[in-house]
């Protein structure tokens, strides 16, 4: 939004306000990781589109390249994962499954599990609503779906 100055000196000069929700995050924010368990955890970014698939595709790959089974998305500040995203991690979470581990979708929007349904599946997901409740997994086989919520 463009407002124009109402001094005498600044007359007709714009003045921008940049809106508080403009991301001026890095499109790798997504990178940051932790553990919860056997599970190792990656932040994904509020937006996940064509412009930052690969990064995101790149560091789901180097989690399992390092070593890891059992993987979880927390999706706490994510707004939009692209068709592209959803189809990626379904097909991971079928390849960690055959290999004795595991995908989990930490803090998903009701809307976001509806189009991993549509465009994929959750069968192979876990879904919980917190990290804490992420440590509830480590007795669910992986090759159940599951959701766990976290008590109030």
């Amino acid at each position: 939004m463009t407002q124009y100055a109402g001094s005498q000196a600044n007359q007709g000069s714009p003045v921008v306000h940049q809106s508080p929700a403009v991301e001026i995050a890095p499109s790798h924010s997504h990178k940051q990781r932790t553990r919860v368990g056997d599970w190792q955890v990656i932040l994904v970014r509020s937006r996940v589109d064509a412009i930052n698939l690969d990064a995101f595709i790149d560091d789901i790959e180097k989690a399992r390249r390092s070593g890891a089974k059992f993987l979880a998305l927390d999706l706490k500040a994510n707004r939009f994962l692209s068709f592209q995203a959803i189809q990626h991690c379904v097909k991971v979470a079928d390849e960690m499954v055959n290999e004795n581990g595991g995908l989990a979708l930490i803090c998903c929007a009701e809307k976001t599990k509806r189009h991993f349904e549509i465009y994929g599946s959750l069968n192979h997901i876990h879904v919980v609503r917190s990290s804490d409740a992420l440590a509830a997994l480590s007795g669910v086989k992986s090759d159940e779906s599951t959701t766990v919520r976290s008590s109030p």
